[in-house]
């Protein structure tokens, strides 16, 4: 069966960005780095899940040992990437006040020196419970048994059209999470976090939870995650389309789950779903 994905969808790019009940945000992670290794953030970023900290065009905080950056929500990718760009050039320009030789860096994980895990903070994972959208099942809290820690690019979406919140981040996983196998190649992340149908409720919509944050490396993959995105809300009122996604349920998240590439590829090409 050949499906013509992009979709049945029936909406142009220019008649997307006409929906004004729609925007997209994102609350990504980073590591932080001296001049030698990466290092641990607390202490250094400021901010916390409850109070994070307020800059231009969204908020930084400390999540474990990382730098979490989000974002005022975006109508249009234009705006997705400058505000993105714009906290990120923040964070560096905080750090650098603190350190010159201080910067944030973009990888999926990293194994962390035992001196940098002291803080309580850096043994706390998943402060809330996120869920899998295949099952309906809680997802398990990671447990802090080894010095691996991962970093996150998990995509926000809101929406005011009726369509399931698990039916959009099925769709997700075809859009985004199918082709981020063949883009991401930090495989370790998954260990912890990321496996198919990661998400969380969320009054206006849902948080994408599968990602990790691989596409801050251009404003080419920022632009492709915001239209992705996008574009699931569409994807998932789709029938025909989300009849062929639940006929694959074994196999996306096969692909996901195993970082299958081959697999991964096999299925991107039957949605006509292309990487950035």
């Amino acid at each position: 069966m050949t499906v013509s994905v992009l979709l049945t969808i029936s909406v142009s790019l220019t008649g997307w960005m006409f929906n004004m009940g729609r925007k997209i945000g994102c609350d990504p992670e980073v590591f932080i780095r001296d001049s030698a290794s990466i290092i641990s953030g607390i202490g250094i970023i400021g901010g916390s899940k409850e109070h994070p900290r307020p800059v231009e065009d969204g908020t930084l905080q400390e999540d474990n040992v990382l730098a979490e950056i989000g974002i005022t929500p975006a109508d249009t990718e234009d705006q997705f990437v400058i505000r993105i760009t714009s906290v990120l050039s923040q964070l560096r320009s905080h750090l650098h006040s603190i350190d010159p030789s201080l910067d944030f860096v973009v990888q999926a994980s990293a194994m962390m020196d035992d001196m940098h895990l002291i803080s309580p903070a850096a043994m706390m994972f998943g402060c809330e419970p996120d869920f899998n959208a295949w099952t309906g099942l809680q997802n398990p809290r990671p447990q802090p048994t080894t010095n691996l820690r991962t970093a996150g690019g998990h995509v926000h979406i809101g929406y005011d059209d009726e369509v399931d919140k698990r039916e959009v981040i099925k769709a997700c996983d075809v859009l985004i999470g199918l082709p981020s196998v063949l883009m991401d190649t930090d495989a370790d992340r998954m260990k912890l976090y990321g496996g198919p149908g990661a998400y969380r409720p969320k009054p206006y919509g849902v948080e994408y939870r599968t990602p990790s944050n691989y596409w801050l490396q251009s404003q080419d993959m920022m632009r492709w995650i915001f239209r992705q995105a996008y574009r699931s809300v569409d994807a998932a009122k789709d029938a025909a389309f989300m009849e062929i996604v639940h006929a694959n349920e074994s196999r996306i998240n096969r692909a996901i789950s195993r970082a299958d590439r081959g697999l991964a590829g096999e299925l991107c090409q039957l949605f006509g779903v292309s990487a950035a």
